[in-house]
């Protein structure tokens, strides 16, 4: 038998490789290390899908040998739409995603029409995070958000990027120094960031040092410095905030006599707001209202100070004494101001010559880390004791309509020990970073029209 059959073996080679063409990776033009046939012609014949080449938006498919059309549009997940320039399908490869797809708030555009999760329902997305730097702030960065980092490396204080999706980005510059850092805040600018630090001192015989440093955004959101960053030492620092007008950095901070002060580079000196006589100053911050900066200056009043001199412009006692954590946000004209009241805690616009009537906030959360900010999506308070945040969303112009409430679950997790709660407002949403030291951190994104 074995006999027989040997010489049909070349005349069957024949046939088999006498009906195909060349092989790819068979010669030195080959691209391929593994060997298959090409068309023995370029007139519509083949062997595998994808040497049918579509000269419009149709579908093809080898069958036989021949290419032939089995759909007028290419649509590789069967939605229905094609991908350009056949079609409008921006994510050919998720059936969630096409024209005719409803927005889910996930952060992605799955409508298609350029704007991520409008009309969706509004809700928070949580993401935990790994960062381990007791001293993390906080700022927004266009379209993400901004941290420092002063644990990732020896060689001094770096940043990272952080995405709304949760993703971390790479150290990228902030202030190269051998001497560990008190205290670290941030403010967003034009175009990037303020970054307010303070050093201990480099002896128990040297001052502390506050040190400015802005950066800017180059190419895909990339980390540069705008120039040489400003230093001044000051006798102690325990404690500092920072705050943005038009783009000039103006930073607060208590010192260990609690003594506070204020400043700016373009003012000939700090500006001391409450000294060591004072019994208790009250909670740290600083807001403005566009024109002045605004400071508590005691447990229960807020100074206003010219933006251009330092000079006081006035002093306001809200109906209150100011509650801890970061009581004020700036806003066009006046300062909102969360304050005690005989309930619980109260939401209050002030101005350098007098106050408004307050709304009671609503009860629940915290009273350990409260916080105010003014954001698109209207006034944010957040709420925490000392292991979880809570947050409400409320009306701007009606500060007792409750537009949305969030949970600790969506916007901290519970049982860890909170070191800081910073809320940075971006083009894509309002992001809540909460701080855990060494025990990482989380970010919590209210998107999806959490104002509406």
């Amino acid at each position: 038998m074995l006999r027989r059959s040997v010489p049909l073996i070349a005349p069957l080679l024949f046939v088999v490789l006498g009906a195909a063409g060349p092989f790819e990776g068979c010669d030195e033009g080959g691209t391929s290390d593994d060997p298959r046939p090409l068309p023995r012609d370029d007139g519509g014949a083949c062997f595998f899908d994808e040497d049918c080449v579509a000269v419009g938006c149709e579908a093809l498919r080898c069958l036989a040998g021949a290419c032939v059309q089995v759909a007028p549009i290419r649509d590789a997940d069967g939605d229905g739409h094609a991908p350009p320039p056949c079609g409008t399908d921006c994510d050919d490869r998720l059936v969630t995603v096409s024209p005719d797809a409803t927005e889910v708030c996930d952060l992605v555009d799955q409508d298609c029409d350029g704007t991520i999760d409008e009309d969706a329902a509004p809700t928070a997305i949580r993401f935990d995070l790994t960062t381990l730097d007791p001293t993390m702030s906080a700022t927004s960065w266009d379209d993400q958000v901004i941290v420092s980092d002063a644990e990732f490396t020896s060689r001094g204080l770096r940043t990272r990027r952080l995405s709304l999706d949760g993703t971390l980005g790479t150290v990228e510059p902030l202030f190269d120094t051998e001497r560990e850092p008190i205290a670290i805040d941030a403010a967003p600018a034009e175009g990037g960031a303020w970054f307010v630090i303070a050093l201990e001192p480099a002896s128990v015989l040297d001052p502390a040092t506050l040190v400015l440093v802005e950066l800017e955004r180059a190419e895909e959101g990339v980390v540069t410095a705008a120039g040489a960053p400003v230093t001044r030492d000051v006798e102690s620092v325990t404690a500092l905030v920072a705050i943005t007008i038009d783009g000039v950095p103006y930073v607060a901070w208590d010192a260990e006599d609690t003594s506070r002060f204020v400043w700016t580079p373009a003012w000939a000196a700090p500006v001391r707001v409450a000294d060591g006589l004072v019994a208790g100053i009250g909670a740290l911050d600083l807001a403005s209202d566009g024109t002045n900066v605004a400071v508590p200056s005691g447990t229960g009043e807020v100074t206003f100070l010219a933006a251009t001199d330092g000079t006081v412009v006035g002093t306001v006692t809200p109906d209150g004494e100011l509650s801890p954590g970061r009581p004020l946000a700036s806003d066009e004209g006046h300062v909102w101001v969360l304050v005690r009241d005989a309930f619980d805690h109260s939401v209050q616009p002030i101005t350098a010559s007098g106050t408004s009537p307050v709304t009671t906030l609503p009860t629940g959360g915290g009273s350990v880390h409260l916080g105010i900010d003014r954001t698109p999506d209207g006034l944010v308070i957040t709420r925490g004791d000392t292991s979880s945040v809570r947050a409400w969303v409320l009306d701007a112009a009606m500060p007792s309509m409750i537009r949305r409430t969030f949970g600790a679950d969506e916007i901290s997790g519970t049982g860890r020990a909170i070191v800081s709660v910073d809320v940075a407002s971006t083009s894509q949403g309002t992001a809540i970073v909460t701080n855990f030291g060494a025990a990482g951190s989380s970010l919590a994104v209210l998107a999806c029209g959490a104002g509406s």
